[in-house]
């Protein structure tokens, strides 16, 4: 709270609501380098996970989410072994990282839909 103005604190207990949260980008850097970035979101997210599964022939699958906490990231790990058995991967890869808050999205980075709910826009 310490860079909302007073005025708007007050409006916002004055009529009983919480105040909405500000969008905001959140922004994972993955180990091997990949970046990736969720938003504009006001989601209180905090860990991107991702799981590349080797589906043998050189071939791989890649499954990614986020998470309001660690520990929530983490459980998907415990899944995999149920995964890797029933879809006959021959192994996986699961990594974990915090997200990284900022007001504007990487440099660089244009916008990858049109609109929300994403597609090819509409001629």
């Amino acid at each position: 709270m310490a860079c909302v103005k007073r005025d708007e604190v007050a409006a916002g207990l004055r009529y009983g609501r919480p105040m909405a949260r500000r969008n905001r980008y959140l922004i994972a850097t993955m180990p091997d380098g990949y970046v990736k970035t969720i938003g504009p979101t006001s989601q209180p997210f905090t860990h991107y996970w991702r799981i590349v599964a080797d589906l043998g022939g050189g071939k791989t699958e890649v499954f990614w989410g986020h998470a309001k906490s660690r520990k929530a990231a983490m459980a998907n790990d415990a899944a995999m072994a149920e995964a890797v058995r029933q879809r006959g991967w021959v192994g996986y890869q699961f990594e974990v990282v915090e997200l990284v808050e900022a007001d504007a999205p990487p440099e660089g980075q244009k916008k990858s839909s049109p609109g929300r709910g994403g597609g090819r826009p509409k001629a």
